[in-house]
């Protein structure tokens, strides 16, 4: 049963101290001393007991949901503004404790002053009061002056240093919660890390439990994940398909849809065409589509009769160059008619012989050639 004899603040802390979870009870010996002061001083006055913190929600793998990492520039704009909302209060707080004592000194002195003057009256004797009236002012003043040395002296006191928490592994969130609690000002600096996950604190400067003067600043490390790395697409064009997984293999990439087509010009089983340009940069283990060659559709060797053969030499005068190759042919009609539209590399070239033969239908009167768009070639062909 509680007391009811006992003063209402003092009734509180007793409360306070004997909560069940831990985190509704004094966190230091600091807090009860300041709360037993100002009952002491007031015994009226009403403890606010300790609202219990929020508790994060849970994702489906049992950790809290994590924010978004802000940048540098928002982390810095942030912390500007709580230094500077810091400091107003210390400003206001001191402006507030000023008056306060001024206002103290005032009334000590007019009432030391009316005591006398009331003194002097009933004596007679205003002379002896009022250098007996001076003399008490003089102490009063002194005393207030000790006073306030005295808690100068307090103040000095509390800032002395205080020593680095462990913020390694955790959170960043919560680490800077942590340092905020304990006064330290921090700063951030953000890191590549394949091991540590991106938003956890990697490092700290300086080490834990070193003691650190008031108002000093710390650094502590967010790693942002794993680094992303970029690799150059190769040309596996006119390659074999197991040669072309393992070259893919061996610059990082994965390999994506494979897809055949019927092919006149690439034999069985190599490499027609990939979906990514030779030479594009794509991050490490991007996946890579590309086309197997057939070989000729069985149809058109059966039902189609060949009219001839024309040779295009190569285009190309380095390793690396590529194009789009168009055979078009012209009928007696003049009907145009494709007979081969593909990507064609330098390397395609060196493995025909540095030419390229492709065949036409019988009845063929006219042939043109264009790469990427453009004609290169135009031949008449005689029946």
């Amino acid at each position: 049963k509680m007391a009811t004899q006992i003063w209402p603040g003092l009734r509180d802390i007793i409360v306070k101290l004997t909560q069940k979870r831990p985190e509704l009870r004094y966190q230091s010996a600091e807090e009860l001393i300041l709360d037993m002061r100002r009952v002491y001083k007031n015994p009226g006055f009403r403890i606010r007991p300790s609202q219990p913190k929020e508790v994060p929600a849970r994702n489906e793998y049992g950790g809290s949901r994590r924010p978004p990492i802000k940048t540098r520039e928002e982390q810095e704009r942030e912390r500007q503004i709580l230094i500077a909302q810091r400091e107003e209060r210390m400003r206001q707080q001191k402006r507030r404790k000023n008056l306060i004592i001024a206002c103290g000194i005032m009334g000590i002195v007019l009432l030391v002053l009316l005591v006398f003057l009331m003194k002097a009256i009933l004596a007679g004797d205003a002379d002896d009061n009022l250098v007996n009236q001076e003399s008490s002012v003089v102490g009063q003043v002194q005393e207030e002056e000790s006073i306030f040395g005295e808690e100068s002296s307090n103040e000095e006191s509390s800032a002395a240093p205080v020593k680095m928490p462990m913020v390694e592994d955790l959170y960043y969130r919560d680490a800077q919660d942590l340092l905020t609690e304990r006064g330290i000002n921090y700063r951030t600096e953000e890191e590549y890390n394949n091991e540590v996950e991106a938003g956890y604190i990697i490092a700290q400067e300086p080490a834990f439990d070193t003691e650190i003067p008031k108002g000093a600043e710390v650094v502590i490390y967010i790693s942002i994940g794993a680094e992303q790395r970029f690799v150059k697409v190769p040309d596996i064009t006119n390659m074999s398909q197991e040669d072309a997984e393992q070259l893919l293999e061996e610059r990082g990439l994965e390999v994506g849809e494979v897809s055949t087509a019927y092919n006149s010009v690439y034999q069985e089983g190599f490499v027609i065409h990939q979906g990514t340009a030779v030479d594009d940069e794509v991050l490490e283990g991007t996946e890579i589509d590309f086309t197997i060659s057939l070989g000729e559709e069985e149809s058109s060797k059966n039902t189609e009769k060949k009219g001839g053969t024309i040779t295009i030499t190569s285009p190309f005068a380095k390793e690396g160059e590529k194009g789009r190759l168009v055979l078009q042919v012209y009928d007696e009609q003049d009907k145009v008619q494709k007979r081969f539209d593909n990507e064609v590399t330098y390397s395609l070239f060196v493995s025909q012989g540095g030419a390229l033969k492709l065949d036409y239908p019988e009845g063929t009167v006219k042939v043109e050639v264009f790469l990427d768009g453009k004609l290169i070639m135009s031949e008449i062909v005689n029946q």
